[in-house]
């Protein structure tokens, strides 16, 4: 039937078997809303008042069938207010077809509702009894809907719960395991059929419809000879002694929904994994996440192997639920290593690209693959009943295989097994591709950025000078912070701290731009503002720097007087001989890269003897969602009076800063001591 606005019909898979067989029923079907209005009606009920089918759409039941409203109406009404069916009421009346002969029906009236469960249309039967012709044209009905349900994997089934007997079409018995007609006699013999861990959820909602008279939809397994899991739908409803009104029999339907549950699950399960792989850097730990996924969903062993740059088979993950057999099998690879020039197995798989699959290994393909009696015989002690090899690739490259392996399971891979392999064959070659890729650019990056800081620090009198470079941790790009130190040519000394808005080459390559440029024109200005003026003009000019923040320092070595000036950097912390430490003035100045002011700010400061001036970049005090108020409150506790030696000073405060956590961006630290 269409569907209409009024009312929300079933998404059933046998939607359309059905529609078949309403249309052609002999028994009289027809849809009402709430109005006593006919929604649809078959052929059956267009006979009864000589009405045409598509003539009732809209038309009340009084005006086409006046002599029969008196007692369909009040029934309509219970259903519609009710929400409850009403069956088997026997109505005796006159149709217009025949207003002269006196015919007697057998009504039903179930509830249609709309999605937020309110009754918005009645589904009316009528079964005539006048005579026994209509228990023919019921048998014929019967039939065709259960031909119509056997090409969609359904099946009709009642329970009469008094008598404790149930009885199915034949085709539901090869969906619980049974032969085809089988029947399962009792509840209890039927509970028996399902998987255990689905039991007490059936059992629940079937206790439930028999004691409070509600109908069930519920998704279970079954247990089956033939296959390890089978998922069955099935949907019951309950039907009422007439003369006490309790729940006499639970009538339903049941289907197979195996396909849909397999193919959600392949799609959860790559898609977790896909998720899992998403954040991974290491291409090892991105391997040992694929073993690790793979069992025991779609093995017992996974072993994943690389090629190495010898161009042989290195294992790099092994797993199994039971880690003494996952050193048991390294120990068996480790003395009977794989053939490199085996026609099958790994090594072909790489060589050609091409997947293998073993639905079932016998014993004589363990004896022809054995390299020795013993090894023979420690194959045979794995128990392998059935696997596949997938290889490993990305963008044309083979970079390894995956072998999957079913052992003390028994179970067996097949086609579809195969294909969700390949699959996570191919998203594992992708991580795998990307996880080097990243690694190469990662180190490249950071060789980079070493490169491009100063070789060695100058020699500044009666001062000790020290710095720390740490990049981010593993997993995440390089930055582009930096530091610089280096004498001016009236004798006093220039310290610099900055850091670049970006990661990895790009970030390291324009960090060794602009160190280069405060170089060049700190010779020649005399104060740190015209040098960060210049900066800023030189931003300007080129317009393709990013956003990048640093502080710059002159100190006069004698007198310990210095005056600094900064582009969006934080401010420089003292921590002197006795005392808690104080961060110098901020200067409120944009990063370079943004609007740039009409003249820098600068700001003096006095080092005394046995004070320490920390210059640092803000991956040593952020840590988001952490306020970066708070990191520098923390930093200023953590640099306290400077008793030992600056180099263990700096190394405390690294330590005291990052603690166990994994840093996500670079760190650059500055320390000079007067002493």
């Amino acid at each position: 039937m269409d569907s209409t606005d009024t009312l929300d019909l079933p998404d059933l898979a046998f939607a359309e078997a059905l529609e078949q067989w309403a249309l052609g029923a002999s028994v009289a079907l027809a849809l009402i809303d709430a109005e006593h209005r006919f929604l649809r009606v078959n052929e059956t009920l267009a006979a009864i008042d000589g009405v045409p089918s598509a003539a009732h759409v809209g038309r009340s039941l009084a005006e086409l069938l006046p002599e029969l409203d008196a007692e369909m109406g009040p029934l309509l009404d219970r259903v519609l207010h009710g929400g409850e069916p009403v069956t088997d009421v026997l109505i005796t009346g006159a149709a217009p077809a025949e207003p002269a002969r006196e015919r007697r029906w057998n009504g039903s009236c179930y509830p249609l509702r709309a999605r937020d469960g309110s009754v918005r249309a009645v589904a009316a039967i009528v079964v005539e009894v006048t005579d026994e012709r209509q228990a023919s044209a019921l048998r014929i009905s019967e039939e065709r809907l259960s031909l119509a349900l056997e090409g969609t994997q359904t099946g009709s089934w009642q329970w009469d719960i008094a008598a404790d007997r149930i009885t199915w079409s034949e085709n539901l018995g090869p969906l619980h395991g049974l032969p085809r007609g089988a029947q399962p006699g009792d509840y209890e013999e039927y509970q028996r059929h399902i998987h255990p861990a689905d039991r007490a959820a059936l059992d629940a909602a079937v206790r439930r419809a028999v004691g409070e008279g509600i109908g069930y939809d519920i998704e279970f397994r079954v247990n089956t000879p033939d296959s390890p899991e089978r998922w069955l739908w099935a949907r019951a409803h309950v039907i009422r002694d007439l003369q006490e009104g309790k729940p006499a029999i639970l009538v339903g339907l049941t289907t197979d929904i195996t396909e849909r549950k397999r193919e959600e699950d392949e799609r959860a399960f790559l898609a977790s994994t896909a998720e899992a792989l998403g954040g991974v850097r290491d291409p090892y730990e991105a391997l040992t996440m694929i073993a690790a996924a793979a069992v025991p969903r779609l093995a017992d062993w996974c072993v994943v192997q690389l090629v190495d740059r010898e161009g042989t088979l290195e294992d790099v993950a092994v797993t199994h639920t039971d880690p003494l057999k996952v050193r048991w099998a390294r120990e068996l690879q480790t003395r009977f290593p794989p053939d490199p020039d085996a026609v099958i197995g790994a090594p072909e798989v790489v060589r050609t690209g091409r997947s293998e699959l073993y639905p079932e290994v016998t014993d004589d393909m363990l004896v022809a693959g054995a390299q020795s009696p013993e090894h023979l015989e420690l194959l045979r002690e794995l128990r392998i009943s059935s696997a596949m090899v997938v290889p490993l690739a990305a963008r044309g490259r083979r970079l390894g295989a995956i072998t999957f392996v079913f052992a003390e399971s028994g179970r067996r891979y097949g086609d579809r097994e195969l294909a969700l392999a390949e699959e996570l064959g191919r998203r594992a070659g992708l991580a795998l591709d990307h996880a080097r890729l990243f690694e190469r650019e990662h180190r490249a990056a950071e060789t980079l950025q070493r490169a491009l800081l100063p070789d060695s620090l100058p020699s500044i009198p009666d001062h000790q000078l020290t710095v720390r470079y740490l990049p981010g941790a593993e997993g995440t790009e390089v930055g582009g912070d930096w530091y610089d130190a280096f004498a001016l040519p009236d004798g006093r000394f220039g310290l610099a701290i900055g850091d670049i808005v970006g990661r990895g080459i790009p970030a390291a390559a324009m960090m060794g731009q602009v160190r280069t440029a405060l170089r060049a024109y700190a010779i020649y200005a005399a104060q740190p503002a015209e040098v960060v003026d210049r900066l800023y003009g030189m931003t300007e000019a080129f317009g393709d720097v990013p956003f990048a923040t640093l502080m710059y320092l002159v100190l006069d070595p004698a007198t310990g007087e210095g005056c600094y000036a900064s582009a969006g950097h934080l401010p420089p912390l003292v921590i002197p001989a006795a005392g808690p430490a104080a961060y110098a003035g901020s200067l409120g100045t944009p990063p370079l890269g943004s609007m740039q002011p009409a003249t820098s700010p600068q700001a003096g400061i006095q080092l005394e003897r046995g004070a320490t001036l920390l210059l640092f970049s803000d991956g040593l005090v952020e840590d988001p969602p952490r306020p970066l108020d708070d990191g520098l409150d923390a930093l200023a506790a953590a640099a306290t009076a400077p008793s030992g030696e600056l180099e263990a000073l700096a190394d405390g405060i690294i330590a005291r800063m990052s603690g166990d956590r994994s840093r996500p961006d670079d760190i650059a630290l500055l320390a000079l001591r007067r002493t």
